[in-house]
């Protein structure tokens, strides 16, 4: 099924909100059976984005969306409720994207990426 995925990516132009000196922020694209899903992504410097390491990740936020806000507040020791809230709404974009872009093919994938 990884086949019939492609992914493409450019560095972005801002660089904002690193988390480290030693990040790049790439804009990434993600095609499958006709849709696409474009966000940013980042990776240490000396490697490139890989898509298997780009879904584990996307993937990855995605299940934290599924938390409900009290318990991803503290499951990821946030300290201020806003930031808290904003990280929350993004998982939450990012599963409804991926549950878009995969459709009933959604779990299968995430499946395959986490190597059940």
């Amino acid at each position: 099924m990884m086949n019939n995925i492609k992914f493409s990516y450019t560095v972005a132009e801002k660089q904002n909100n690193l988390f480290t000196n030693q990040h790049v922020v790439y804009k990434c694209k993600i095609q499958y059976n006709g849709k696409s899903y474009t966000f940013t992504y980042q990776c240490n410097r000396y490697t490139k984005p890989e898509l298997r390491d780009v879904l584990d990740c996307l993937f990855m936020d995605a299940s934290a969306g599924q938390y409900e806000l009290d318990d991803f507040f503290s499951e990821f020791g946030y300290t201020k409720p806003s930031e808290a809230i904003k990280a929350h709404k993004a998982c939450v974009r990012t599963q409804k994207a991926l549950e878009r872009l995969f459709g009933d093919e959604y779990e299968t994938i995430e499946d395959e990426i986490q190597g059940l």
